[in-house]
């Protein structure tokens, strides 16, 4: 088969020499992945998806199998065009906000291939809902759950990405002043606090 020829990338050098972790833990694995994801989601939840796929049948989500084939560009324009119809399945079906927004039983991603949008639905909207006063969730939650904006949830460094361990700023606390001291000694580790997901405009950071 085709994945048994692909050799795997290198790690990249802002890796922290974590790079080898996540695949050798997954190889380990004893037992059958998606197995344990129907189990852990149930059957209920399995049925709320299935009772909603027939929305997002035919284009632009027919063809997610040809992502890995598409330069940059047309890959964002198709996630952006993806973004654009799912939006206004969401805004059109009741049942749909239901099951997604409210109960959480559905994620995006289980119904399409989502792209940058996913961000607002795995981080940005959970953010909102957790950790909002009633006064902020009056103002934000709604506009979240209708699309109305897209936000993104940012903790990073330019050099590192998702790789916390790799992180270089040092947060000292000097009693003094009751003030934490922030250094980041390379370039690559400057906080990146205002970064995008393609099409984002608000960023909740950490």
């Amino acid at each position: 088969p085709l994945h048994a020829m692909l050799k795997p990338m290198p790690p990249s050098p802002t890796n922290g020499g974590t790079g080898h972790v996540l695949p050798e833990e997954r190889a380990r694995a004893s037992f059958d992945i998606d197995a344990l994801k129907r189990l852990m989601g149930g059957t209920e939840r399995q049925a709320a998806i299935d009772s909603l796929k027939g929305l997002f049948c035919g284009p632009p989500f027919d063809d997610a199998h040809m992502d890995d084939f598409r330069s940059y560009r047309d890959l964002f324009e198709k996630q952006v065009e993806r973004a654009v119809e799912a939006t206004k399945i969401l805004r059109a079906s009741p049942e749909f906000r239901k099951l997604h927004a409210v109960e959480r039983k559905v994620n995006m991603a289980d119904l399409f291939a989502t792209g940058s949008l996913g961000i607002h639905f795995i981080a940005f909207l959970p953010y909102l809902e957790t950790q909002s006063n009633e006064e902020q969730k009056k103002k934000w939650l709604s506009g979240a759950r209708q699309l109305e904006y897209i936000g993104a949830y940012a903790q990073t460094e330019l050099g590192h990405g998702s790789n916390v361990r790799a992180l270089e700023t040092l947060a000292t606390f000097d009693p003094d002043t009751d003030e934490f001291v922030i250094h980041s000694p390379t370039p690559l580790s400057r906080i990146q606090k205002g970064a995008k997901e393609q099409g984002d405009d608000h960023f909740p950071t950490k």
